[in-house]
């Protein structure tokens, strides 16, 4: 079953910004999880965010100071059966916490997610 789901999910905790800084944004050391892209075109920037299996009402995105945070669970979901037993288990289930600095000031305005077929996408215009 195709997931389309957008909304702006984006909270503004707390908004600082150095005029100084440079377009890039850089992983911070909390997590690797999600797995993320930064793509840079011009003053606009977009994260791409591969959260296969996640359900949209479990990640939450949003602004703390300087980086965007990205956190939520992935849940396991087995068939209801009366009886189960595993042949291989090689999915992970765990909640997950990824913080992404941001290295110039956002326009507010300009923010816009969506969360379609597992990928969790975030983009907005810097000044």
């Amino acid at each position: 079953m195709r997931q389309n789901w957008t909304k702006n999910l984006i909270m503004v905790i707390c908004g600082t910004a150095d005029e100084d800084r440079r377009l890039l944004a850089e992983s911070a050391a909390t997590d690797s999880f999600p797995p993320v892209d930064v793509i840079i075109s011009g003053a606009c920037v977009t994260i791409l965010a591969d959260i296969a299996g996640a359900l949209a009402d479990d990640i939450c995105v949003y602004i703390n100071y300087d980086k965007l945070v990205i956190e939520g669970v992935k849940r396991p979901y087995y068939p209801p059966c009366y009886e189960m037993k595993f042949l291989c288990a090689e999915r992970q289930y765990r909640a997950f916490k990824r913080e992404i600095r941001l290295k110039a000031p956002i326009l507010k305005d300009t923010i816009e997610t969506s969360f379609c077929d597992g990928v969790l996408k975030i983009s907005w215009m810097t000044e």
